[in-house]
Parts: structure tokens; sequence; C-alpha cells
């Protein structure tokens, strides 16, 4: 859901759809390695550097921008927030 954006770029769509991608191979089981002390129920997950955000003075303001995006921070509404938006579907 978060994922989702009616204006975004073609580049943008690409490591969108490849993080996507990521998170769905996570929560499949297939990216992982199970942790010694429970291997049943915990896994280590390396995130690829790609996806980190450099740490610096802005590194914050750079992790809410990416998270929320400027529609919601400059106009922060409930219906930006609402798992039932009727646009999308």
């Amino acid at each position: 859901m978060r994922l989702y954006s009616f204006e975004i770029t073609d580049c943008s769509l690409l490591s969108t759809l490849a993080f996507a991608t990521w998170l769905l191979n996570i929560g499949d089981g297939r990216i992982g390695v199970p942790d010694k002390d429970e291997p049943r129920d915990s896994s280590w997950i390396r995130t690829p550097y790609s996806l980190l955000i450099s740490p610096g003075p802005d590194s914050l303001q750079t992790l809410i921008d990416f998270v929320y995006g400027d529609d919601m921070l400059n106009d922060p509404t409930d219906i930006h927030l609402s798992h039932n938006r009727q646009d999308i579907q």
C-alpha cells in the first residue's frame, strides 16, 4: 500500500518494484538466514546497500520524505492515511 503512487517516474517505478519484490521475498521466507538461537521463528536479513539512507545531517528528513511523500507531508488529511481509498483497486 505504501509503495503505491499515481505520480511515479519510470526510474522510480523500477526501484519501487525491486523494493516491493524484496519485501515479498522476505515475507515468503526466500530471503534471510535462520537465526542460530531461534531458527524456526527468526532470520537475519541483510538490507541491500541501495536501500540504505546515508548518514548525514538530512538523513532523518530524507527518510520522512521517502516514507510519507510530499502530498501527505504538505497536506496531511485522513484520506492520505485511509486504507479504504476509492482510487486504489
